[in-house]
């Protein structure tokens, strides 16, 4: 798919998921209560003693504050800015969880200036979004140098971007995620894989992940291919191109 037929099918997944989750904002977590899903909690407990004591993270995706309670819980000094596409999730939750609440889709350009975060979260987002690479290098800009990213995706055992079940969510390859962040300007710290919920009867497992803002980010260099032997342009004892016979 090419970089236009992306930011369309990106666009599309957006727009189902303001649609999905403002029919569904009302009785949000109980439902999730009800399915086990701990994927908020869990993040929470795995990156919490390594976010900064003063400053501001920002929760991409924060929905009803789930993740932002948790941190609260686990005792985030920080100020916490919330960032999500549904305006009808962003109205459940709670005051004083979150410094600021901003409505907007998490997969375009975010409206923050460069180097604005300490660190930056997100759980359950990567679900709805395609074009990791452009993703983690939009994050990249609004951190500061050194800040922690810490996310959470759906693991895919083969494709580096598969359909899950019948739905219209995405889960990634680890080694395609660990790509995206070195080439987007981060350096993988840390995975912790656990099980999330079932779809359509398959198991759905979520890796969470830390990993550092770089201060450049890492190229990634084309592999070079020698000419083969035939194709080779010949030398004389000086070093010179022999003449290509007729």
């Amino acid at each position: 798919m090419n970089h236009c037929g992306v930011q369309g099918a990106q666009r599309s997944l957006s727009e189902f998921a303001f649609h999905d989750y403002s029919a569904f904002s009302q009785g949000y977590e109980d439902k999730l209560t009800c399915l086990g899903y701990r994927t908020p909690a869990l993040m929470a407990d795995f990156c919490a003693k390594e976010l900064p004591g003063q400053g501001r993270v920002l929760d991409l995706g924060c929905g009803t504050g789930l993740l932002g309670k948790a941190l609260h819980q686990r005792g985030l000094q920080a100020s916490l800015v919330g960032l999500d596409l549904s305006p009808s999730m962003l109205e459940q939750v709670p005051d004083g969880v979150y410094a600021e609440l901003q409505n907007g889709d998490c997969c375009q350009p975010l409206v923050y200036g460069n180097n604005h975060f300490q660190a930056a979260v997100s759980s359950g987002l990567s679900e709805y979004v395609l074009d990791l690479r452009a993703w983690f290098t939009e994050v990249r800009r609004v951190l500061s140098e050194g800040s922690l990213w810490a996310f959470s995706y759906a693991l895919s055992q083969r494709e580096p971007v598969k359909q899950i079940g019948q739905s219209m969510l995405v889960s990634h390859a680890r080694d395609y995620v660990r790509f995206c962040l070195a080439v987007s300007g981060f350096a993988w710290q840390e995975d912790a894989d656990i099980e999330a919920y079932h779809s359509g009867g398959e198991l759905v497992t979520h890796v969470l992940t830390k990993a550092r803002a770089r201060v450049k980010p890492t190229r990634i260099r084309p592999q070079v291919h020698p000419l083969p032997a035939a194709r080779r342009p010949r030398r004389d004892a000086y070093g010179c191109r022999e003449a290509s016979g007729a």
